[in-house]
């Protein structure tokens, strides 16, 4: 008698980094807009894992979980995928802390791939506005003070 054991392969998922475009240094995000999220998912596994799910989802406390964003896509066995995902717009200033969770609704899975929690900083938009004026007021006040300069240069009296 012989005993031979078998094991199916299956996909080994993980969240290797992620990113957030238009992200200030410190996470910060601006008040109402999309903010764009870049998630990265490994699959060290021998086979390739169909219908992946990454889902961005923020905690509410006494309250079931909302989800924010989500996006399903192919993992290539051996390879890395970046899944984009929108986070809908915010109208409250402060920080709001996510929670990244794969699901795989096609496949059963090696592993039980951890979730990742991160924070975004939510702050107003700075505005340009002001910023663009500042160079005008700048200029006026500098050809006032030459201005004043040329006009009094002349009434000068010579020692001699």
């Amino acid at each position: 008698v012989v005993s031979l054991t078998i094991k199916t392969a299956l996909p080994n998922l993980e969240i290797t980094d992620w990113d957030a475009i238009g992200l200030a240094q410190g996470g910060f995000a601006a008040l109402g807009q999309t903010t764009q999220l870049y998630v990265n998912v490994e699959n060290s596994g021998l086979v390739d894992a169909r219908d992946v799910e990454v889902v961005v989802i923020k905690p509410v406390e006494d309250a079931p979980d909302i989800i924010v964003g989500t996006l399903t896509q192919d993992v290539p066995m051996g390879e890395t995928t970046t899944f984009t995902i929108d986070i809908d717009p915010v109208d409250d200033i402060g920080s709001i802390s996510y929670k990244l969770q794969i699901n795989s609704t096609a496949d059963q899975l090696e592993n039980d791939p951890d979730d990742e929690i991160f924070k975004i900083n939510y702050q107003p938009e700075v505005s340009t506005e002001a910023n663009s004026w500042l160079g005008v007021i700048v200029a006026i006040i500098i050809a006032g003070i030459i201005g004043l300069f040329w006009k009094f240069s002349g009434r000068r009296s010579q020692a001699f």
